[in-house]
């Protein structure tokens, strides 16, 4: 993750969520599952953007990262916060598109567990391409993350408090678990 633009203290605001989310992903790991993933999870932090989207390539392609989190946490008109997270998934992406993704979502009370579910939700896809990568025979391991990052989106739609923007990568999201349940007969 590298440093978000805006007030530093939202920002470590945002991070100290960050982490508490992905400890509880490590958490849910089952005991009965051969490749341990979730529990490797961590969250490495950079003070400096990259240079270049080659620069950001690289990193990525070395190995040292799932996906690389960068954004901002700014006030809009109301005054309300919001973040705004530019996902790069590399080639995890599979069939998702381009090769990051921007997350725009309030950063409130009311608005938490939506922002999660959707940081989730991409970190899950994430994850089950990783495996699929790693080890196209682990079924069972691949299904477990498509199905969370579903259940995730599912959530988000279902509460009905997220005011999804008409460009939101929420609907592509959906889209893209769909073909690689498809895809991987996972279903």
């Amino acid at each position: 993750m590298v440093s978000y633009s805006g007030n530093a203290e939202d920002f470590q605001q945002f991070r100290s969520r960050f982490r508490d989310w992905m400890q509880d992903l490590s958490g849910a790991n089952p005991a009965t599952m051969k490749v341990d993933y979730l529990s490797r999870l961590k969250l490495v932090e950079r003070e400096a953007d990259f240079p270049s989207q080659d620069a950001l390539k690289n990193y990525w392609k070395s190995g040292e990262a799932l996906q690389v989190l960068r954004g901002s946490i700014d006030k809009d008109a109301g005054n309300k916060y919001f973040v705004s997270s530019r996902i790069y998934l590399g080639e995890q992406r599979d069939t998702l598109g381009p090769e990051s993704i921007l997350i725009e979502v309030p950063f409130t009370v009311r608005d938490y567990a939506d922002t999660r579910d959707f940081h989730t939700a991409v970190l899950l896809y994430g994850l089950a391409m990783d495996a699929e990568r790693v080890d196209p025979g682990h079924k069972a391991l691949i299904a477990q993350f498509l199905k969370g990052a579903k259940d995730k989106l599912r959530d988000i739609r279902n509460r009905k408090t997220l005011k999804l923007k008409a460009d939101s990568p929420l609907p592509e999201l959906e889209r893209a678990i769909a073909e690689a349940e498809k895809k991987l007969k996972v279903q």
